[in-house]
């Protein structure tokens, strides 16, 4: 099968095998990379032996299918050996295929004549054509016909026979002629198939085969630069063969005449853009300068009335003059018109709103200022502004105007570039209301706007117009959306955010159901109301199925139906005839949903629509069919239920307000106009599903209300007339029919006065029609009509409450509405005029049985209660609250016992509605028994609790008479009768109980007695207080026990307490007769008699043993009242309190007799004094709270002349030797002054003072150790003077709580050391504040906070208040010594720290070398409104202007290392931030991790920007140490990770998420967030931003900076890589296989399109991963199948993308399985859900 001949059916089988392989190509196709490592003529080869084989009918179908599948995916081995068994067949085809396979068989030896040199050949000279004849040559003869023919056939004259390779071969061996045969072969080959294209260079012989309706990039293996499949010539990226012509001459003339004159053009035109934006914003600064001096004069100014000048009024009353001061002064300009202020007109602000903007004062520059987002000058690598130059030869390579000139110098010079003024892919249509855009390219009068940002107010998209909002109102202009571009976006990816919100936008305009209520809408195109088309709204309620209410932001003018006057929105009657505004006018409308378009902010949200407006779509489609279901479902609807019914012949819709069971008719509510209507009939109410969640579960539970309504009406109307005469035990809320009284009163008196006899029905119908009202009913056999309709006169009603008492019912008049209502009052109605009646009931069976069962069980009760009534009427004591009585004095009535009085023996009575009750005796009441549950138990009852009354009543007088006089020491709750008057007569009694006993005071205090306020749980008393004495002439106690449960026990506990109570009394006189002389040292609050004629109790308040006086204050009086101060003698002991006299007597005279004694040791001390303050000249070390006396000159310290100079010791200053003295107020001085309070004397020198010891509890003690107390300070005060000068230097690592003072403090305050910061040698302080309270026992030092920055070099230590001065002054010396040492350590680690330095410890402090740039830990909103945008500008007019912290020379602290070398720093940006220096570990000298949690971050900083800080380690040699030793390791590391980035180059598949790659130089790094595989792409997520790029797998390279384990990470990607590309393969298989199935496709399947099915321009509004796939997803299929709904750039279910979903017909359809990890399974799956039974 070597050269077999393309002819008869062998051609077309070779077509079908190049039309399979082309087919899976998408561009031009080089056979050596479709079969990588064989040779091209090897495959052509191949092809034909195939296709020869398959022509000749040697393969069966199945082989033939095996072939074909083993050639798709180029398995050319499976193919040869496929071949080669059909050479060992034993067919007779099989034979001739092994004939020209295998060598000819050897004929018979003969001598044979060579037809051409006619010699005779010998064997091993002849060579044997394999033709039909085999005709023989010899070698020589054969081997010149060979070289001398390029394609030789059989030299025999009549054979056609043409030689193939083997027979070349044989002819003239593997030699030149052999490959000049096979290239010959080749090249005939290829000529005949279709699209063979050779390469230009005229050296290379190679031929590409290419589409021909295609143009291809080429590029041949022998150099040739690439070229275009179609014209030969270099190939050109972005335009057709024919454009490149005119594009060359388009740029050659650029560079000859047009570059000069637009680079000269555009420099003007950029200085006057430039001054254009400038005067745009001084002009809105302005403005605004003068909107705030006008705001103020507004506030602060008002207006002359004569020149109408603004006049401020700066001070002064309300008289005014125009010019100057009304009293003269401060002349200027001004008519002189003197005012009133108060008076004057307040001056109203004056802004011209309507400014314009200035213009743009240039000629208009074709592309100047348009933005190409996404397009980067490949030179300079911003992004491009102005005219683009694309490289029309380069795949991706443009230029911007500015780098334009230096083309010629960087870039190929034979390459043409296109000039693009206008953005190849803008974006101006549908951008959400409130971007700002800036407007170019305009013409005319409107080139003033070019270069204005402004914002967008709306978007017209029906002419693709946007309505624009000026800077400081300067006109809301209509601009074209294809002359306006995002201002915000300042790089690709921030364009990206932009298109994909307005891609998100257009997508967001086709879902309008089931919108939320304050979602932002637009009112689409209105031909009934075109006021409103384009108007912007806020959806205020939706009412599923029908329409939106919405609130349009500028309602339009509405016109007065009466006198068609236009009114303002706002007014909401008409101005000229006060005509009220219809509700379909003004600010509110109702829309229909296809007339209103959702405005959305993030993209994000139509996610949120779409899900909503799908569910919402198809629920309503359920519910359409459930309404049809329904309409005869009438009966019993629930309450707002919505319903469809006919108002003035017009269907509306109201909502259900009540069902009436009663009348069956409804009560419903219209929504617009806002109306009821009342007594609907059913059978016009239609009910509507289209708010239920689930319709037709809805439908059927109004079915089941219906019929169960329609069956209780049927039964309530046959039990109705069982229930006659049926009227006692009625529940409270029963349905009943009555007849008022007035009507009853009515229809018997004219009755009497007309027949006054029996009547028929005839008589009673008659009697009703003349007079109104039907006639009484005196016959038994009266009774109700059968339908239970009411009688005329009857009304129906429910019963509100039952008297039981009265036998009345309360009953409200019903309706439907009333039962809504709960606590009126009724009508009060005889319970023999109503007559229940069931429509309320649920089972009127039962309910009927369960009434005439209540009226039985009643009426046998109140029969009971009658007779039982008469055996209680005397009954009368202690009967139970809430127990109905008959009251027959003062007024008879009935009535319910509320309290019964034990002590008076009278009731009182609970209030009710329309009766007065009064208290009476218990004789006047008799008790009823008709409201009792069981009257038998009731009246046993009431007859145990009256006999157990009365018994205890009759003990309680003897109680009484027993205790009599007893009146001493009662118990608390005992009740008294106070009997005011003289003699055995009493003019009042008084009744109280006893709250408390006083045995000191000898009285009681007590509480009324109040008995009307008692409860059921007995008697409560009022809050008020009554003191009375024991013995008093006015009045008379005396206990009585009328409240007591056992009075007898009572009263002989009163008897018992009274007589011990007189004993005690009789003893503590005794003893106080014994101690009256023992009258010292009485402590405070000891009580004491006071008085010579008339003795009182009092109580001690203060003890001045000096004067010998006491304090006195009443028992009981507050701590402010007044003391009185008497002398010692005048007082005696008072010992009612003592509970034991004996030990009482005993301690009152050893403290009498020790005090005496301490008084005389104290004077023997206090002259002591003054022998050792003469000897001592003071005393030193007094202790705070010593009594001291001011001698010398401090007597003229004192706060006036008669001061007694004594005072309390407050603090002791040891290096002043002074005191702070508190002196002692003096309470007994006459004159009111300052001294009559406490008075402080700072600084008291010691010769100003003594001590003195009436307070000491041991004078001779106190004195001993207060000399020697004064000779250790002398001691004390010597050596702290001695090492406070040695001490002055140690100014380093003092310990906190240290003494100090500042050498630069003039007041020598001393503070408190903190804390110290070694890393900056400073100091935080506190400042030492002596506080002193009123009470001079309570002070102490209290601290105030100081700034923390205090240089070491300015602190002094203070060692004056120190115990051992010399051991504190050491510990300094030894602390400065150590960091002096440790400071000279880190200085010389310092120099050794390495340069750039990698890896360094978290939380180590450093410096900064070089600015860095903070990022926000919180998302900070764009700037809006006018000032932010001002704002905006001067930040971007000030590039130099740094964040506070970030500044070189500022200190930070290392948050994380990046593993590339890079760290991540925390910032100190405000005064909390630097209090973590605070935080640093002294042994690691390093910040703790909780410390830098808080603060500001700044990513990526490069080591070589740090400098790190080792002046906070205790060891700074271990942390240089540890630093070295981990930067060494972390450069071995990044070699290593360098050595396999370069290892491991690129073209990975399937890199796992995560994983860090490069994207090439300049470019930049990222992190793979998902891999695309039908792309061969993945998404990246670039930098510290986080912006979505997509990149070819052959553009990224694996990184392994920060990887644990770089080799295990780089040994695992090639395995992932090998397994990918063996997936893709089976999926190719696959997707081939499934290529034709387009029916019946499940929702989610993944698809790819055909392309001429899909515009170009759909692809273009799709993200670039979506353009880059080309798939998408089946969202759902029509009804017939023949058609699919497909998600558009969608290539999975995650979410729904910013893509149109588009209508497909199924044939362009086709499922692949790029994402499938199985997708041979999947292909199965998928076969069988589409119910595909020819599949293979």
């Amino acid at each position: 099968l070597s050269s077999a001949p393309l002819s008869g059916p062998a051609r077309p089988a070779l077509r079908r095998v190049r039309s399979d392989t082309q087919a899976r190509a998408s561009g031009p196709v080089r056979w050596r990379s479709q079969y990588s490592g064989t040779s091209l003529a090897a495959v052509v080869r191949l092809l034909l032996r195939a296709a020869s084989a398959e022509s000749w009918g040697l393969l069966s179908d199945e082989d033939a299918e095996e072939l074909q599948a083993n050639l798709r995916l180029g398995a050319l081995d499976a193919v040869h050996n496929q071949l080669r068994s059909l050479a060992r067949a034993p067919s007779g085809g099989a034979a001739d295929l092994a004939q020209d396979v295998s060598p000819s068989a050897k004929p018979q030896e003969m001598d044979i004549e060579c037809p051409i040199c006619f010699d005779t050949i010998q064997d091993e000279d002849v060579f044997i054509v394999p033709c039909e004849d085999e005709h023989r040559l010899c070698r020589s003869c054969m081997r010149q016909h060979v070289e001398a023919v390029a394609f030789p056939r059989c030299p025999h004259a009549k054979c056609g026979y043409e030689l193939l390779e083997d027979d070349v071969r044989r002819a003239c061996g593997e030699g030149p002629r052999l490959r000049e045969f096979q290239d010959f072969l080749l090249r005939r080959a290829l000529a005949q198939v279709h699209g063979q294209v050779a390469c230009p260079n005229p050296a290379c012989k190679n031929v590409v085969i290419c589409d021909p309706e295609r143009r291809s990039r080429v590029a041949c293996d022998c150099g040739h630069p690439p070229f275009c499949s179609k014209c030969r010539q270099p190939f050109h990226q972005h335009v057709d063969c024919g454009a490149v012509g005119p594009l060359r001459d388009r740029w050659l003339n650029w560079i000859s005449k047009g570059r000069p004159e637009y680079h000269g053009n555009f420099e003007g035109y950029t200085e006057a853009s430039q001054q254009h934006q400038d005067a745009v914003r001084m002009a809105i600064a302005r403005h605004k300068e003068l909107e705030a001096d006008e705001e103020w004069k507004s506030q602060n100014c008002r207006l002359c009335p004569k020149c109408c000048k603004p006049i401020e009024r700066t001070e002064g009353c309300s008289s005014m003059k125009c010019g100057d001061n009304y009293h003269g002064g401060n002349k200027q300009p001004g008519c002189g018109q003197a005012f009133d202020w108060s008076t004057a007109l307040v001056y109203k602000p004056r802004v011209d709103r309507n400014k314009e903007l200035p213009e743009l004062n240039c000629a208009k520059l074709r592309g100047a200022g348009v933005k190409h987002f996404f397009s980067k000058c490949d030179l300079c690598q911003d992004m491009i502004t102005g005219p683009r130059f694309r490289c029309v030869h380069c795949e991706n390579f443009d230029c911007c105007i500015k780098c334009e000139r230096r083309l010629s110098d960087e870039h190929k010079a034979e390459h043409v570039f296109e000039l693009i003024f206008e953005p190849l892919d803008p974006i101006n249509e549908d951008l959400p209301v409130g971007t700002e855009v800036e407007v170019f390219g305009l013409d005319g009068a409107a080139s003033s706007l070019n270069g204005v940002v402004a914002k967008i107010l709306r978007y017209l998209p029906d002419v693709q117009m946007y309505d624009l909002d000026l800077p400081f109102g300067g006109g809301k202009p209509i601009v074209p959306s294809a002359n306006v571009q995002p201002a915000e976006a300042t790089n690709a990816w921030e364009a990206q955010e932009i298109l994909e919100k307005t891609l998100a936008q257009q997508e967001a305009r086709q879902f309008c159901l089931n919108l939320p209520v304050g979602q932002r809408v637009q009112v689409g195109a209105l031909d009934s109301n075109p006021e409103i088309t384009n108007a912007l709204a806020t959806i205020v309620e939706y009412r599923p199925g029908r329409d939106y209410e919405v609130s349009l932001d500028s309602p339009p003018e509405w016109s007065c139906r009466s006198c068609t006057l236009l009114n303002s929105a706002q007014l909401t009657a008409c101005g000229a005839c006060r005509t009220s505004r219809g509700s379909d006018q003004g600010g509110n409308v109702w829309l229909e949903p296809q007339h209103l378009s959702p405005l959305i902010t993030e993209a994000r949200q139509v996610k949120s629509l779409a899900q909503k407006h799908w569910v919402e779509q198809e629920k309503l489609v359920a519910a359409t069919l459930a309404n049809s279901s329904c309409t005869t479902f009438c009966l019993n609807l629930p309450v707002d239920q919505l319903v469809q019914t006919q108002v003035n012949g017009q269907e509306v819709f109201a909502k259900v307000f009540v069902f009436d069971r009663w009348s069956r008719c409804y009560s419903l509510r219209i929504e617009n106009p806002a109306t009821t209507l009342s007594q609907v009939d059913p059978s016009s109410v239609r009910p509507l599903l289209w708010a239920a969640e689930s319709p037709a579960e809805q439908a059927e539970e109004l079915g089941r209300r219906h019929n169960e309504m329609d069956k209780v009406w049927e039964a309530a109307k046959q039990l109705h007339p069982r229930l006659t005469g049926i009227h006692l035990g009625l529940q409270v809320g029963q349905w009943v029919l009555f007849r008022p009284l007035e009507a009853q009163k009515k229809s018997a008196q004219i009755w009497e006065s007309t027949l006054g006899r029996d009547y028929t029905e005839a008589e009673a119908a008659e009697f009703q029609r003349q007079h109104g009202v039907r006639p009484p009913m005196k016959r038994a056999t009266d009774t109700p009509r059968a339908d239970e309709e009411p009688e005329v006169d009857e009304i129906r009603g429910v019963i509100a409450k039952v008297n039981v008492v009265d036998g009345m019912y309360s009953v409200w008049n019903y309706s439907v509405l009333s039962l809504k209502v709960a606590g009126r009052e009724g009508s009060e109605i005889a319970m023999k005029d109503v007559r229940p009646v069931l429509w309320a009931e649920s089972n009127p069976e039962v309910k009927a049985q369960e009434l005439i069962e209540q009226h039985e069980a009643e009426l046998r009760r109140l029969e009971e209660a009658t007779r039982l009534e008469a055996e209680v009427v005397d009954c009368t004591l202690d009967l139970e609250v809430d127990t109905v009585v008959q009251v027959f004095k003062p007024v008879e009535m009935r009535c319910k016992i509320k309290a019964f009085d034990r002590w008076s023996g009278t009731y009182t009575f609970k209030s009710e509605p329309r009766r007065s009750t009064a208290d009476c005796m218990h004789e006047h009441v008799r008790p009823l028994l008709v409201v009792a549950a069981s009257p038998v138990e009731k009246m046993q009852e009431i007859r145990a609790r009256h006999e157990a009354e009365r018994s205890r009543r009759e003990r309680v007088g003897k109680a009484n008479a027993l205790a009599a006089g007893a009146i001493l020491d009662l118990l608390e709750g005992s009740a008294l009768e106070l009997l005011r008057g003289a003699g055995t007569v009493h003019e009042k009694t008084e009744q109280y109980i006893v709250k408390s006993y006083d045995r000191v005071m000898g009285t009681y205090s007590t509480e009324a007695y109040a008995w009307k306020d008692i409860g059921s749980s007995g008697s409560t008393r009022e809050s008020k207080s009554f003191v009375w004495k024991v013995e008093d002439p006015e009045y008379v106690l005396a206990p009585v026990f009328w409240l007591a449960d056992d009075p007898m026990v009572a009263a002989s506990e009163a008897v018992s307490r009274h007589a011990a109570d007189t004993k005690r009394s009789q003893c503590i006189a005794e003893a106080e007769k014994t101690a009256k002389e023992w009258v010292m040292g009485l402590k405070q609050g000891a009580l004491v008699w006071f008085g010579e004629q008339r003795p009182e109790i009092k109580s001690v308040h203060s003890y001045s043993p000096e004067d010998g006086t006491y304090s006195l204050k009443k028992t009981g009086a507050s701590a402010s009242s007044s003391a009185q101060t008497v002398a010692c003698d005048r007082v005696r002991p008072c010992l009612r309190e003592a509970e034991d006299l004996a030990q009482a007597l005993r301690e009152r005279e050893e403290a009498h007799e020790a005090e005496l004694r301490r008084l005389d040791a104290a004077r023997i001390a206090n002259g002591a004094t003054e022998t050792a303050f003469r000897s001592h000249g003071g005393f030193l070390g007094l202790h705070p709270g010593q009594i001291v006396q001011l001698t010398g000159e401090g007597i003229w310290r004192r706060p006036s002349g008669d001061h007694n100079g004594h005072g309390k010791v407050m603090a002791y200053h040891p290096l002043q030797r002074t005191y702070d003295i508190m002196l002692e107020a003096m309470p007994t001085l006459q004159s009111i002054s300052s001294h009559n309070s406490a008075h402080l004397l700072p600084h008291v020198r010691l010769r100003d003072l003594k001590p003195l010891f009436f307070e000491s509890e041991d004078p001779d003690a106190a004195l001993k150790a207060m000399l020697e107390q004064s000779e250790d300070e002398r001691e004390r005060l010597k050596v702290a003077q001695e090492w406070s000068e040695k001490v002055k230097g140690a100014t380093l690592n003092l310990p906190a709580n240290t003494l100090v003072t500042l050498s630069t403090d003039a007041e020598d305050a001393v503070y408190t050391v903190f804390s110290y910061i070694p890393i900056f040698q400073t100091y935080q302080l506190d400042r030492r504040v002596t506080v002193y309270n009123k009470d001079v026992r309570a002070f102490g030092n209290s601290l105030s906070p100081l700034s923390p920055a205090i240089p070491a070099a300015s602190v002094v230590p203070f060692i004056w208040e120190s115990k051992d001065p010399a051991a504190e002054a050491q510990r300094a010396l030894d602390g400065h010594a150590q960091e002096t040492q440790r400071l000279a350590a880190v200085e010389f680690c310092r120099g050794r720290v390495p340069k750039e330095p990698l890896a360094l410890p978290k939380g180590l402090p450093v410096t900064l070398l070089q600015t860095v740039t903070p990022v926000a830990t919180t998302w900070q909103p764009p700037p809006t409104g006018l000032w932010g945008r001002l704002q905006s500008i001067g930040s971007s007019l000030n590039p130099f202007k740094v964040a506070k912290g970030c500044a070189a020379g500022d200190r930070a602290f290392i948050k994380s290392y990046g593993g590339d070398g890079t760290y991540t720093l925390g910032i100190l940006q405000t005064e909390s931030d630097r209090r973590v220096w605070l935080d640093l570990v002294g042994e690691t000298g390093c910040m703790k991790d909780s410390a830098t949690q808080g603060l500001r971050s700044a990513p990526g900083v490069p080591a070589s920007a740090l400098l790190p800080m080792l002046g906070a380690a205790a060891k700074p040699e271990d942390l240089l140490k540890n630093i070295i030793r981990d930067h060494e390791a972390e450069v071995a590391i990044l070699a290593e990770v360098d050595r396999l980035n370069d290892q491991a180059g690129g073209d990975f598949l399937d890199l796992p998420v995560n994983t860090r790659v490069s994207l090439g130089k300049g470019k930049g790094e990222g992190i793979v967030t998902r891999y695309l595989p039908n792309a061969g792409a993945y998404i990246v997520r670039v930098g510290h931003e986080g912006a979505l790029q997509t990149v070819l797998a052959s553009q990224v390279r694996v990184q392994f900076h920060g990887a644990m384990d770089p080799e295990q990470v780089f040994a695992s990607l090639q395995p992932r890589h090998d397994a990918e590309v063996a997936r893709l393969a089976r999926v190719a298989t696959v997707n081939a296989m499934a290529a034709g199935w387009h029916r019946r496709l499940p929702p989610g399947t993944l698809v790819e399109l055909d392309e001429a099915a899909v515009p170009a321009a759909q692809w273009a509004q799709l993200g670039h991963a979506a353009r880059l796939t080309r798939l998408s997803t089946v969202m759902r299929a029509t009804a017939d199948g023949a058609a699919y709904d497909v998600q558009i750039g969608c290539w999975d279910l995650s979410g729904i993308s910013s893509a149109s979903r588009v209508n497909f017909a199924a044939e362009s359809v086709r499922p692949v399985f790029w994402n499938s990890p199985d997708p041979e399974h999947d292909a199965g799956e998928l076969r069988r859900a589409a119910g595909i039974d020819d599949a293979p």
